[in-house]
This record gives C-alpha cells, sequence and structure tokens, in this order.
C-alpha cells in the first residue's frame, strides 16, 4: 500500500524507470569510477553562483536512485543526470567516466568494508573475482557496463568519454572538454573556480 502510494504522488525513486527527456544530459560510469567528483566539477561549472556541497549536490545533478520522481520532473531544463547504469538507448546526450578496473575494485573493495556489506576480514582476491563476475552490485560486471556504452557510443554525436587518469593529470583540460560539450562559454577562470571548488578538501 505504502509503495501504491509512493508511486502515486510522485514520491518513489524512478532509477531506470526514468521519464527521459531529449535534452537530458547523462553522467554516466561505473561505481567508484569518479562520478561524484565529475558531477561536482560540473556542477560547479554550470552554476558558479551557487558552489555545489553534499547538501545540494542531488538537486543540481540528481541521481534518479535518491530522488523523487516529482524532484526530477520539476527540476529545470536541460537536465544534468547522474547514472550508474548500463546503456540505455534513450540517453541521447552522455558523459560516460571510465576508471582503470584495478583501481575500481580496490575502491569498491574498501567501499563495502566501511559500509559493514563485507567483513573487514573478507579475502580481497575473492572479492576481485565476484567483482569480474558482476556479482558485487546491481550494476552488472565492470566490463559489461563500461562496453555497454563505449561499444554503442564511443566516437559519435552527443558522447564524451572522461578517462579518470586524465582528470587527475589535467582536471581543467578535461572540464574544458565537457564544457565544450555542453556548448558552454567557459573562460580560464570560471574553468579554475569550478576545478577548485570541487577539490577534495572542498567537497568534503
Amino acid at each position: 500500500l505504502v509503495t501504491g502510494v509512493k508511486h502515486l504522488f510522485g514520491l518513489h525513486h524512478p532509477g531506470r524507470n526514468l521519464r527521459v527527456y531529449p535534452d537530458d544530459v547523462f553522467i554516466v560510469s561505473y561505481p567508484k569510477s569518479g562520478n561524484t567528483w565529475t558531477r561536482f566539477l560540473i556542477a560547479n561549472l554550470l552554476y558558479p553562483e551557487t558552489p555545489a556541497d553534499f547538501s545540494n549536490i542531488n538537486r543540481l545533478t540528481p541521481d534518479p536512485e535518491a530522488s523523487s520522481k516529482r524532484e526530477l520532473e520539476r527540476m529545470p531544463r536541460p537536465r544534468m543526470i547522474k547514472s550508474h547504469q548500463y546503456f540505455d538507448p534513450r540517453y541521447a546526450r552522455v558523459i560516460c567516466i571510465v576508471r582503470d578496473p584495478r583501481d575500481v575494485v580496490l575502491s569498491s573493495y574498501y567501499f563495502q568494508r566501511k559500509r559493514g556489506i563485507i567483513d573487514d576480514q573478507y579475502p580481497l582476491d575473492r572479492f576481485a573475482a565476484r567483482f569480474i563476475a558482476g556479482d558485487t552490485g546491481p550494476y552488472g560486471s565492470w566490463g559489461d557496463n563500461v562496453a555497454s556504452w563505449l561499444v554503442t557510443r564511443q566516437n559519435r554525436p552527443g558522447f564524451v568519454l572522461l578517462r579518470y587518469e586524465d582528470m587527475l593529470e589535467d582536471t581543467a583540460r578535461e572540464l574544458n572538454r565537457v564544457a565544450s560539450f555542453l556548448e558552454l562559454p567557459a573562460d580560464a577562470e570560471r574553468i579554475a573556480n569550478a576545478v577548485r571548488r570541487s577539490a577534495a578538501d572542498e567537497m568534503r
């Protein structure tokens, strides 16, 4: 009954059943690949007068698995939407973040230990085997998830690929690529401010 009422009033989290508009832009990645950092960078680029923090990031760049259907429907367009989902043909404009899977599996391992999902003594090699098989979360394996985007969209219009390692090496350069993709007039100062505001210490 509660679930039915939530759906009736749009209070549920739509997840993959999100209503997609043609001008939506999706920030997609496998979990633990830099999506949160990228959301902060883009939010700070888009809204320089509203510094992004953990209290407003879901309003600036929402997550359909954390925001309600009602909230998502009321957002101004075009929307910048976070997603860990595998390929969805409805996503016309995509910023895809890819990180070295060896670092992803380690980050996932320590994150799940911290959250109590696995025990502190859980063997890393067993976790890595499960990770490769796609058995450590709801988004499939790293290989299948990432390949679903690269095979279908790489080097095509409406798609930009960000490598996490490139972002670490030169954040401003990679954010400039995002600004060009979004057709934003981003001068060097605006880019620098977005990078500074999205630094780890600022995010905390």
